[in-house]
């Protein structure tokens, strides 16, 4: 379960997650910036949430290390992957899509969310619980028919996603062919230029949705692609004390550019909407084009707020919507 606090993002890191301590975990096999063979580890440091690092390490193949000591570098805020996925999706303005951790599993729901196959449940709303191996010493047999049977499992859920998929699939067309038939008939309650110009605003507001879309599909496959890249590397990170943590460089690298990904769709997202609000007006004439310019100015911040230009913007090809 998601928590607000950014401090969650911090625990994520820590022994609450279920992740070794330093002298368990395994050496990191990926970084970022390394040559061939080696890897970059980066010592971060939190701080209610906000975290820095201050150092890296260069670890070769042959076990010695470098440890570069430069200086900080800036702070940014530590999120888990399920955070970052959030703010992402509430930028481009969509809900995070359904899946089957989502659904309502009652009293069971952390045996179906969180616990692997094979494991116990710590008892907590923090941990994701434990594999059985770290609870008994497993011959090799087994512990491989466990990863087996995990594996197994894996590929059942994605089946079961896929046909989850498919139904919302058609589940938003159906909503969405409602929503447009009473679309339609509210048009036929105007009549003469007063239907025609709502009509055209709808094909400009359908050209606007494709532009948005594109955008916003683009940025959910990178998106899912760091989302990913984050999770996997937090496997290897490292604890050193409470608020000391060794992260490879992949990882690092993947908050980091996750964060700037959010920072360039947002201002994607507000140029769209920036230049739309500028065209928009100019497919009214009269009275309805002073209300609309003046409703667009109405969503700006006080401080950013300016009159529209009143030079003819009109968007060339703005056709009726046909939905």
């Amino acid at each position: 379960m998601t928590r607000s606090t950014p401090l969650l993002a911090a625990c994520a890191l820590a022994a609450l997650a279920g992740f070794a301590r330093a002298e368990d975990a395994p050496k990191p096999d990926t970084g970022n910036g390394a040559k061939d063979g080696e890897s970059v580890i980066h010592v971060i440091k939190v701080n209610n949430g906000q975290a820095q690092a201050f150092s890296s390490v260069i670890v070769h193949t042959n076990g010695s290390s470098i440890t570069l000591n430069a200086a900080p570098m800036p702070v940014f805020t530590l999120e888990s992957p399920e955070q970052l996925e959030q703010r992402l999706y509430s930028v481009l303005g969509r809900a995070v899509p359904l899946r089957l951790e989502h659904l309502s599993y009652g009293p069971a729901r952390r045996l179906a969310t969180k616990i692997p196959v094979g494991g116990a449940d710590d008892l907590t709303d923090l941990g994701d619980g434990w594999k059985i191996e770290e609870l008994y010493k497993l011959p090799e047999t087994k512990q491989k028919a466990l990863e087996e049977l995990r594996a197994s499992y894996a590929a059942e859920s994605a089946k079961l996603q896929a046909r989850l998929d498919g139904i919302n699939r058609a589940f938003a067309a159906r909503a969405l062919e409602l929503r447009l038939k009473y679309e339609l008939r509210a048009n036929d309650v105007l009549t003469g230029q007063d239907r025609d110009q709502k009509r055209q605003l709808d094909g400009f507001a359908k050209q606007i949705w494709l532009q948005q879309e594109g955008l916003a599909s683009k940025a959910a496959q990178d998106g899912a692609r760091a989302k990913k890249q984050i999770a996997d590397g937090l496997t290897q990170v490292r604890v050193l004390d409470e608020n000391k943590f060794q992260v490879p460089g992949s990882v690092y690298a993947a908050l980091q550019n996750f964060t700037l990904l959010i920072s360039k769709v947002s201002q994607g997202m507000r140029k769209l909407g920036e230049d739309a609000a500028a065209k928009a007006p100019h497919l009214l004439n009269g009275p309805a084009r002073e209300r609309l310019e003046r409703l667009f100015r109405e969503l700006k911040p006080a401080s950013n707020a300016a009159p529209l230009s009143r030079k003819n913007t009109a968007p060339s090809g703005a056709k009726d919507a046909d939905f």
